[in-house]
């Protein structure tokens, strides 16, 4: 082989050479490439998946961080009420252990009994409830049970008999469930603002003399008892009392002496009636009594007892005096629809038993019916000044 062919093969060689580690190189380089794009591609779906899942974790964790936080405002405004309604917990109740877990010295004072004494018995607040109040009582704490707070007013008697009067707080307090598991309990004493109140309506409703209702009180039972003998058609008795020689006692004798007189007659009326019969002082020497349920017969026996009793001398200051009833009396529904006109009627039947000789009772009638009852305009106006109150 010459050296000019020698020279060929070499460039030939050379040629090849630079094919493949250019252009096979520039081929791979392109390939590589590719690859690259490819794996850049997956791992970005891959990344994009893993993010996205990353984000839904963290929607859901922000979720339950939210509720959970709800769930503490709720807890916390549920305290904060117990804390402003609670001002200080008299007695506090586990429920889910049924034990006493807290007793105040209030109301240890309240009830009369020491902390374990209501540790031992952790019912014994409601064991002293006032049986006319149980109703209302275990009617309450049926709501308390299903999670409502409760409060309301009701008396306690203790062991010596002592009679109090108490407002009951209560409030549930669930856990995070909703359950309940304790209830805290307040009790204000308020006994000396009821005596108070009764003192207030006593002198309001209440004759200072005898203790009798007074007029204004009759106006009131007079009107409930006259709807309930409309609803259900009962009879309705109204009777009209004045004393026939009190004046006398009082003129000769002097007012002291009346007035003991007064209250004398007040007990001996009260001793004549049915339980459930309702008396009332005017003034001076006049009542009037109202009976539900009793017809013209029922009224004779009382008016005949009345009579009776009310007739016998009384020992008065070491004096004994007498005096006797006049009695009229007025039946619903003959007799008037009315206040007004069922006590118009008895004051003219009175007045006509004063003139058939006194102490005597007579029914009203229809030859009544034009006389002139002198104290119907000082009922009208006794019954207007009350509504105009009343509005």
């Amino acid at each position: 082989m010459t050296k000019s062919w020698f020279c060929i093969y070499g460039f030939l060689f050379s040629l090849h050479l630079l094919y493949i580690f250019v252009f096979e190189q520039f081929t791979m380089n392109i390939l590589i490439l590719i690859a690259i794009i490819l794996i850049l591609i997956i791992g970005s779906e891959k990344l994009y998946r893993k993010k996205t899942t990353e984000q839904k974790a963290l929607k859901e964790k922000i979720k339950t961080i939210k509720a959970e936080e709800e769930r503490l405002r709720r807890e916390l405004e549920q305290k904060n009420q117990i804390i402003q309604n609670l001002e200080l917990i008299d007695l506090a109740y586990d429920v889910i252990n049924k034990t006493t877990i807290h007793v105040s010295k209030k109301v240890e004072a309240l009830y009369e009994c020491t902390k374990e004494e209501f540790e031992a018995h952790p019912f014994r607040w409601q064991d002293a409830i006032h049986q006319d109040d149980m109703k209302l009582a275990l009617n309450k704490e049926k709501q308390l049970l299903l999670g409502s707070t409760i409060q309301y007013t009701h008396r306690i008697e203790l062991a010596n008999q002592k009679i109090k009067w108490v407002v009951n707080k209560a409030i549930p307090v669930p856990d995070s469930n909703g359950k309940l598991v304790k209830i805290y309990r307040t009790f204000q004493d308020i006994t000396e603002q009821k005596q108070r109140e009764d003192q207030l309506r006593q002198l309001a409703f209440y004759d200072d003399l005898t203790e009798l209702p007074n007029r204004k009180l009759l106006d009131i039972q007079l009107k409930k008892a006259l709807a309930r003998s409309k609803r259900h058609n009962h009879t309705l008795v109204t009777m009209f009392i004045d004393l026939d020689g009190f004046k006398k006692v009082n003129d000769t004798y002097g007012h002291e002496c009346g007035d003991r007189l007064l209250k004398e007659v007040a007990n001996r009326l009260n001793e004549s009636v049915r339980e459930e019969d309702l008396i009332f002082r005017l003034g001076g020497d006049e009542f009037i009594i109202i009976c539900e349920e009793a017809d013209k017969e029922e009224a004779s026996h009382i008016a005949e007892r009345i009579l009776f009793a009310v007739s016998q001398s009384f020992l008065i200051k070491d004096f004994e005096v007498s005096v006797s009833p006049s009695i009229g009396i007025s039946l619903f529904p003959e007799d008037g629809q009315n206040r007004e006109t069922l006590i118009e009627n008895a004051d003219k039947a009175m007045y006509d038993a004063k003139r058939k000789g006194k102490s005597n009772f007579q029914f009203y009638s229809e030859d009544l019916r034009d006389v002139q009852s002198r104290k119907f305009d000082i009922f009208e106006k006794i019954f207007k000044t009350v509504s105009k109150i009343k509005n």
